[in-house]
């Protein structure tokens, strides 16, 4: 257990290069029957059979919130039909509600995101276990299975994710994460930086620093915070050590979305 002082401002303020641009308004989608619905066979008046259709509503009430959610065009009909299967268990649509584009990077199974942690940055209280603990906070998203790697690499110009260190922020936060996209929301590059001291002069120490650098990592990968408090992305994170259930499905979740604005 992290205590609460420590990790109190977690997610503090994440930075991003693309600005957004204004919602419009637009009809919400109109979804068809679903293989949530029941299909039962009944005797009419005349003995005849005939099939009635049961609806589930807590699937009904799914469909509304992510239809709800995009613009009604052929893309966004495919989107909600892939998320009509695999939204639940996940806060795919409250980070859609936060932000209404996705921006991730392109499947690359053959060719890992190069990632540099500086390893001596310099600073009062540096102690080389912190970089391993960030490279380790990194690899707890690999049990999503999403189809991008990481790599560590040597050299920061040879980087497309790097993370820094500062001694502290002012206010709570502990960590800030910068990332850019192109044209197409395609991601192309992060900068991360991680505190080794809360506000204050107290050091964090290595465990503290792997989760940050987990949560950090999530934004890098294109994750918004999760409004549930036992979640790595939580904007309040006090709990979690690691990447939750929750967490790993929703970026699993993510990954099978096609880039771009919905809103």
């Amino acid at each position: 257990m992290i205590p609460l002082a420590l990790l109190a401002g977690l997610a503090g303020v994440v930075g991003f290069a693309a600005v957004r641009e204004p919602r419009v308004a637009r009809a919400p989608i109109v979804l068809g029957p679903t293989a949530a619905q029941v299909r039962a066979t009944a005797s009419s008046d005349d003995g005849e059979p005939r099939t009635l259709t049961i609806v589930d509503t807590a699937t009904q009430t799914m469909n509304m919130k992510v239809a709800a959610a995009f613009v009604p065009d052929a893309r966004a009909a495919e989107i909600v039909r892939r998320m009509r299967y695999g939204a639940a268990g996940t806060y795919i649509l409250e980070m859609l509600e936060d932000d209404s584009s996705v921006a991730r990077w392109p499947e690359r199974p053959t060719e890992p995101i190069r990632v540099w942690v500086d390893p001596d940055p310099s600073l009062s209280g540096w102690d080389p276990r912190y970089a391993a603990a960030a490279r380790d906070g990194f690899k707890r998203w690999t049990a999503a299975g999403i189809p991008v790697r990481m790599n560590f690499v040597l050299d920061s110009g040879d980087a497309e994710v790097r993370v820094h260190w500062t001694g502290e922020f002012e206010g709570a936060k502990l960590g800030v994460t910068s990332r850019r996209r192109n044209r197409n929301y395609w991601l192309v590059s992060a900068d991360i930086t991680i505190a080794l001291h809360e506000r204050g002069g107290a050091a964090l120490g290595a465990g503290p620093i792997m989760a940050i650098a987990a949560h950090e990592a999530g934004h890098a990968l294109g994750l918004g915070h999760s409004p549930h408090d036992d979640d790595i992305m939580a904007a309040g994170y006090d709990r979690q050590p690691e990447p939750s259930g929750r967490d790993l499905v929703t970026m699993q979740l993510f990954y099978t979305i096609p880039p771009g604005r919905f809103r």
